[in-house]
This record gives structure tokens, C-alpha cells and sequence, in this order.
């Protein structure tokens, strides 16, 4: 339609046009609502608290500085579209929500004039702006505080753009198109793929036709964007740089190789199947519809006028000419291109990264549905025809006018009905994931209520968590001076205004949103320590007990992979402690009240046959065996399985409990090994009773034996003595490309000697 007064009159006079206008506008009022309306009802969850961080520094500063004084360029244009909602309605989950809620209702009007436009269909173009408009995974998108929703708009108005500017040489749309591909790529760094749409774009223009001065400085222009982007991470990025840790061996030392290493892995299907998962039927459509541009390529009277068709092969007598309908092929392009483009990239398998694509998916399905239905019938069609005419010839036409009547009647119904057809394929085969009663449920979604897995933006979340209710009850209970410990790193900031602790004391996995510093783990989101055992949570218990300490919970308190067993038991026993519970009944906060005593008294109660019995006579050693495997009953507090050679310590702490019936002097000697990295030699510190009794700075990684102290003074005979040893660093063989062990291990322990002096 042309976009003028003329134009728009001439649109409306066809009824179908006013038809279709009137349906497109009630399908963008039912996306308004179902996407605006109770976004600031729920929590703040997943990665919502990176959101509320970027946008929070914006509006401090002016550019997303973190607590902890980093830049956070990691998506940085989603907390800069954020700011004006903020500034009119507060920085909360109303204007956090906003954009993506707004962006995922332009989506709708945006594929039905993409689609209209490349399809030359605009029933398929309405069908998928329906079904869009519907969709389960697009609504719940749209009502996410993160990226997903702006990214999917940008990509695919970069995509529109860059056909109507390239493919359909329409100047002006150029320079549009290449300001929004950048634009696109600040919103998630996977928006480098749509540098591969200058391959179709290669396909359609043939090579002469490409080889053009403006496609070439278009193309140069994107491939600058995306290296000065990589090249700015590589140099600048300090957060959100999780997923691209380098996925080498460290014997490989080419800076390329490692650099290419942070971007490209293994191939992974991940990403076209989990349509399955989610789509399965339309998934099937989507599959096996590939086969239309096979049988297209040889069979033309079936193809349809209003594709766009290119030649890939041409006899030069003309006689025979092989074509494919582009249009159909483009959009797969864009499904397959991305679905197996980030399969070899080295992120985690969530189907978060290619939510983009999914209305490109639906564009495919209704395509696929209406043509087979256009191909039936046309072959029905043909059919009557064939049937007709033999029948003619043996019959005089009596009323020629009459017959050419009920021909054309026929034909005319034939066809019509196959909008009605494959109108209703499409409801049938996405009714459970376009549900407009369904969709309500998530409209009135509360806090701690279920969620489906496979449309939220992990599937390992099953129900909303309720950060905020733990949250505000610190906030507005908290005073000067008091401690906030945090199990969740990102969300409950956005409503405690403070973490001085974050509490994780399982793995990293591939996010280590970490820095080692002075012996100790920082978080790079705020700059505050990390508690990764249970004995650091009780040094913090203790050593702070004139201070209120509190402590908020999150869904990690049920996940072994973030809150080890041991933490988890403890927090749960401390119920006396406990102020108030989220409405999901896991997300909660604790107070530890402050007290006159010098310590809070929380440390390890060992069971009695925990205690390694001292024997010790005719002053012969007695030595702890690491390779014994009947000792394994002694090695429960931060200790890994004893292995043929000894065992390894698995925490930054390790304790032994003794039980000594002489106070003596004695001499321990200790035989151990650490894995070494010269750049970050391992330390370990020995305490016994609460002393300090000696050190070692490890020099490489060979079994050496060391020797400590202990006086009769610190010796205890009426309890068990305690003896800690404390590493500085903790490191996994298999990030040092070492083995497949993704342990992370202090040091190797082999035997202990107890000698009586």
C-alpha cells in the first residue's frame, strides 16, 4: 500500500482490505491488553536484577556503572530504552516491564507488514500476526523485564529493512537498515547474525548484481560494527562475560585461537529442536514444508504467482529453467541460519537465545499450511477440469455461457475455501499455545504461582520467585550499619538497596561473575566478598556479632548445583531467625540479631565417630592415612572421596576434629600438593584451636612434605581439637585443560604425622 493520501483511499476500497485492517487492529488491542496489563505485579526474577542494575546506573550516573564500579556493556541499549519509563514512573517493575511489553505489541503490526510484504499474501501475513499476537512464548516475553522482547522487534525490523533497502533497491530504507542492525547487536551480541543475510542477499542479486560499491561498503560497514564490538569486549568488558570464557586447553596459547574459542564449540541441535518441544506440530509443518521448494524446483505449473522465484539453473536455449520460490526460502534461511549459527556457539542450551526467530517459525508454519492447501486445491481444481472437458467431448454444449459460468463458480469457490481450510489447520495445530483464555493465566500470574518451563527464560524455573516481599521487609526494617547477605546475586537488590555478601557455595558453571583479589572472591556486580562454604558463612556469623546480619533466601536455597546441602540444612534450622516467607513459601528473610557476646557461636558439630582418636605411645608417630578409604568417616568437613594417592580438599577451607589425651607439645607433618598456576600460586593456612600455627606458599605442584608446631598450650583435652586449613585458591583441572575433572580442589593431601615432643 502506498503510504499517502491517495493510497490509503484506494487501499480501503477493496472490503477485504477494511476486513483484514479491522481484524489486524482487534489483534493489536488484544495484544495491549494481555501484555500491559499487571506487568508490575511479579517479582523480579532470573536476570532481572542486571536490568534494574544497568537502568539504576543510567539514571545515576548516566551510563550503567555497577555498584561495584564497572561499565556494564553487556546489552547495553535495553537499560538506555528503560530510562524514560523510569523517569516517569520510578525505576520498579512497571517501567522495567515497560518496553518489552511495548515492543512485543509492535511485533504484531511489524510481521504482518514484513510478511505482506515478502509473501505478497496478506491473509498469511494476518494469520501470523494472529497467531503472534496469541502466542504463549510471545506474551510471556512481553512481559519480561530483560531483552527478549526489543531484540526480536530490532532484529526482524533490521531484516525489513535490509530487504526493502537491498533486495528491492529502495534507497532509503539503506542507511535505516544498517542503523538498526547496529542498534540491534547493543541489544544482545548475538545480533552479529544478521550479518549472514548478505548471503541471500548474494543468492538474489546474483554475483554481478552483489558485487555492486553500495552492498560492498554495506557489508564492510556491518563487519566493522561486529569487530569493533568484539575487539571492545575483549578490551573493555569486565562484566557479562560469562559465556564467553575461553573453551581451550591453557597449552594452546594463540591469542586467535583463544579469542574464537570464546565465541565457537561443539555443535549443539539444540536450538531448531526445542521447537519441537515447544511446537511439536507446527514444528512438523515446519520441517517437512522444506519440500515445497524441492517439488517448486521441478514442477512449475504447481508454483505460485505470488512468489518471487529465482533461476538457479538456465539452458542457453531457454528451454529449461530450474527455480525456486525465494520468499519461502528466505525465511528459512532465517530460522536455519540462526537455529544452526548458535548451535556452535558457546553459550548455555536455553531457549531464551532464539526467541527472535520464533515469528520467522510461525511465518513458515502458516506458509506451509496455506500452500498445501492451495495445492489441494488446485489439484481438485485440475481435476474437475479434466473430468469436464472428456465429458464434453462426448456431449454438444447446448449452453456454452452457462457452462463457462459454473466453471468459473467452481474455481472461484475452490479457491476461497481454502483460506477457510487452512484457517482452521492452523487454530487446530496451535490452539494450546495460542489459547486466548490460556493467556489470561498469565495476565493474573501472582507471585510463587507455576510457570511453564518451556516458555520462561529458563527452563529450570517451574514457579515465579518472590524476591520482593523478603526484599521490602529488609529495606524497610534494615538500619545503619547492618549486613545483607544475598543467595541470589541480582534480585533482591532492587529492592534491599544493598548487598554486602553474596552466598553461593556450589559451582560457577559457565557464569563466574567473579574476580579473585587478595586472596579472597569478589563479585563483579557490586564488589562485595563471596561466601562459598559454610565455614566462611559461620567466620561472618561470628566475627560480626554486635551487628545485625540479614540474610535473604532464593530459589538457590533448593538447588544443590548453587547452595551446597550443608548451607542449605543449616539455613533451614535456623527457623527462631526467620521474619517473613515470599508468596512462592521458599524466597526468605532472616535476622541475626546483634548481641553483647564476642562470637555467635556457630561452627561444625562433628558426631563422635568424626573425631580422629590421637594414640600416640613409646613416642611413635600416629599418622592420618589419606588413602585409607576406612577413613573416610573423618573427612566430612570440606573434604572431596579418598582416592588411591590421598584426597583433595574441594572447599577453601578443610577441618579435621582430634581428640588428644596428653597435653603435649607436638610436631605435625603434613605430605600435600596443589595444582599449580604460577600467576596464582595456591597458599594454605593452618590453624589449630583458633591459632594460626604456620603457612605454605606452594612452589610448583610436586608432593613435598611440611612441618608445623604445636604448642602444649593450644592443646585440649576435655574436647576435640580443631585443626583448619584455609587455601587461597580453589581451581578445576578441567579449566586448566588438565583433565575432564570439573572439580574445583585446593590441595592434595596424601598423610598427616602427629608426633609427641
Amino acid at each position: 500500500m502506498e503510504i499517502s493520501r491517495d493510497g490509503i483511499k484506494k487501499y480501503f476500497k477493496d472490503k477485504t482490505n477494511i476486513a483484514v485492517f479491522i481484524i489486524l487492529l482487534a489483534v493489536c488491542i488484544y495484544a495491549i491488553i494481555v501484555r500491559f496489563k499487571n506487568i508490575g505485579v511479579l517479582s523480579y526474577w532470573g536476570d532481572d536484577g542486571q536490568t534494574f542494575l544497568g537502568t539504576y546506573g543510567i539514571l545515576n550516573y548516566g551510563f550503567p556503572k555497577l555498584p561495584s564500579g564497572s561499565i556494564f556493556y553487556h546489552t547495553i541499549f535495553h537499560f538506555y530504552l528503560r530510562v524514560i519509563p523510569s523517569l516517569i514512573f520510578g525505576i520498579n517493575e512497571v517501567a522495567l516491564r515497560f518496553p518489552s511489553a511495548f515492543f512485543g505489541t509492535l511485533m504484531v503490526p511489524l510481521i504482518f507488514i514484513f510478511i505482506k510484504d515478502l509473501l505478497k499474501n496478506k491473509y498469511i501475513a494476518l494469520a501470523v500476526s494472529i497467531i503472534a499476537s496469541f502466542n504463549a512464548w510471545q506474551i510471556e516475553f512481553s512481559r519480561e523485564i530483560r531483552y527478549y522482547s526489543e531484540y526480536q522487534f530490532f532484529y526482524l525490523l533490521s531484516i525489513y529493512l535490509f530487504y526493502r533497502g537491498f533486495f528491492k533497491d529502495e534507497k532509503k530504507f539503506r542507511i535505516a537498515a544498517l542503523v538498526f542492525i547496529f542498534l540491534t547487536t547493543l541489544l544482545n551480541e548475538i545480533g552479529f547474525t544478521l550479518i549472514l543475510i548478505f548471503i541471500p542477499l548474494l543468492i538474489y542479486k546474483r554475483f554481478k548484481g552483489f558485487f555492486r560499491k553500495d552492498i560492498i561498503i554495506s557489508f564492510f560497514i556491518v563487519v566493522a560494527m561486529i569487530a569493533g564490538e568484539m575487539l571492545q569486549r575483549e578490551l573493555f568488558w569486565k562484566v557479562g562475560m560469562g559465556f564467553y570464557a575461553t573453551n581451550v586447553s591453557s597449552s594452546i596459547t594463540n591469542p586467535v585461537l583463544r579469542i574464537l574459542s570464546k565465541y565457537f564449540a561443539p555443535y549443539s541441535p539444540f536450538y531448531h529442536r526445542i521447537f519441537k518441544v515447544m511446537f511439536p506440530n507446527m514444528y512438523n509443518f515446519v520441517l517437512y514444508g522444506v519440500i515445497l521448494i524441492a517439488i517448486y524446483l521441478f514442477l512449475p505449473w504447481i508454483r505460485s504467482k505470488y512468489e518471487d522465484f529465482i533461476d538457479i539453473y538456465s539452458s542457453p536455449n531457454g528451454k529449461y529453467s530450474i527455480k525456486f520460490p525465494f520468499n519461502l526460502f528466505f525465511l528459512y534461511f532465517l530460522f536455519y541460519s540462526n537455529t544452526v549459527f548458535e548451535g556452535f556457539g558457546f553459550v548455555t542450551g536455553q531457549q531464551r537465545y532464539i526467541y527472535e526467530v520464533n515469528p520467522v517459525f510461525i511465518a513458515i508454519y502458516c506458509y506451509v499450511i496455506f500452500d498445501i492447501v492451495r495445492l489441494l486445491a488446485l489439484g481438485i481444481s485440475t481435476l474437475y477440469k479434466t473430468l469436464r472437458n472428456k465429458n464434453l467431448k462426448n456431449q454438444v454444449i447446448k449452453n456454452e455461457e452457462n457452462y463457462i459460468h459454473k466453471k468459473n463458480r467452481f474455481c472461484c469457490y475452490t479457491f476461497k475455501s481454502i483460506y477457510l481450510i487452512a484457517a482452521a489447520l492452523i487454530i487446530i495445530f496451535t490452539l494450546n499455545w495460542a489459547n486466548p483464555i490460556n493467556n489470561f493465566k498469565i495476565v493474573y500470574r501472582k507471585n510463587g504461582d507455576p510457570v511453564a518451563s518451556v516458555f520462561a527464560p529458563s527452563s529450570t524455573f517451574t514457579f515465579h520467585h518472590d524476591a520482593k516481599t523478603p526484599g521490602q521487609y529488609i529495606y524497610e526494617h534494615k538500619k545503619a550499619g547492618d549486613i545483607v547477605i544475598a543467595t541470589d546475586l541480582l534480585n533482591p537488590y532492587g529492592y534491599t538497596r544493598q548487598i554486602d555478601y553474596w552466598l553461593w557455595t556450589a559451582g560457577y558453571d559457565t557464569w563466574q561473575p567473579y574476580v579473585y583479589k587478595d586472596g579472597n572472591t569478589y563479585d563483579e556486580f557490586y564488589g562485595v566478598p563471596v561466601i562459598r562454604d559454610i565455614y566462611q558463612l559461620f567466620k561472618i556469623l561470628n566475627e560480626n556479632s554486635d551487628k545485625n546480619i540479614w540474610l535473604i533466601t532464593s530459589n538457590s536455597i533448593r538447588v544443590p548445583s548453587h547452595i551446597t546441602p550443608d548451607v542449605a540444612e543449616f539455613i533451614n534450622s535456623q527457623q527462631t531467625y526467620k521474619k517473613v516467607t515470599g508468596l512462592d513459601g521458599v524466597c526468605s528473610a532472616y535476622l541475626f540479631p546483634a548481641t553483647n557476646n564476642k562470637t555467635r557461636e556457630f561452627f561444625f558439630e562433628p558426631l563422635p565417630e568424626e573425631i580422629v582418636n590421637v594414640k600416640i605411645s613409646n613416642n611413635n608417630p600416629f599418622v592420618i592415612d589419606f588413602t585409607d578409604k576406612k577413613n573416610q568417616q573423618y573427612f566430612n568437613f570440606g573434604w572431596s572421596q579418598i582416592e588411591s594417592l590421598g584426597t583433595w580438599a574441594d572447599r577453601k577451607y578443610s577441618i579435621l576434629f582430634l581428640k588428644i589425651n596428653d597435653k603435649k607439645d607436638y610436631e605435625i607433618k603434613l605430605s600435600a600438593r596443589t595444582l599449580f598456576l604460577p600467576e596464582n600460586a595456591q597458599e594454605m593456612q593452618v590453624i589449630f584451636n583458633n591459632k594460626e600455627i604456620g603457612s605454605i606458599n606452594f612452589k610448583d605442584s610436586e608432593m613435598h612434605e611440611y612441618s608445623f608446631n604445636v604448642s602444649s598450650e593450644l592443646v585440649k583435652t576435655d574436647t576435640s581439637n580443631i585443626m583448619e586449613f584455609n587455601y587461597k585458591y580453589q581451581f578445576s583441572p578441567f579449566t586448566l585443560g588438565l583433565s575432564a575433572d570439573t572439580r574445583n580442589l585446593s590441595v592434595f593431601v596424601s598423610n598427616i604425622m602427629i608426633t609427641a615432643k
